[in-house]
């Protein structure tokens, strides 16, 4: 998404003076890290022998992204729509994979 629609996105996430050496930093990150997650995160998924580790690797990997982006969100309020709307996504996707990890890692007793 963020490749491909690179200055739309760029613009909506307040990105509004790139230079060139500036839109190749945003993809790279926005882009190239963003499918790099996503190729491991496939691979914890697909992979039932890394379900175990790949939970908590993912969460720990995951947790610091979301609180800065908090950290953030609140240090230079107010920001875009879509900011606040990423910063919603992420936070709800990080609750949702601890607590899939919780109620898979601590099974309740039968």
């Amino acid at each position: 998404w963020c490749t491909l629609r690179l200055s739309s996105t760029a613009s909506s996430l307040g990105y509004t003076a790139l230079s060139n050496s500036g839109h190749s930093e945003y993809v790279t990150v926005c882009g190239g890290l963003q499918w790099g997650l996503a190729l491991i995160f496939a691979l914890f998924a697909w992979k039932p022998e890394l379900h175990r580790v790949g939970m908590p690797a993912s969460i720990l990997l995951y947790a610091p992204i979301v609180i800065h982006r908090l950290a953030s969100v609140l240090r230079f309020a107010p920001v875009e729509k879509l900011t606040y709307a990423v910063a919603t996504l992420e936070v709800v996707m990080l609750l949702v994979a601890v607590a899939i990890w919780f109620w898979a890692a601590f099974p309740k007793a039968a």
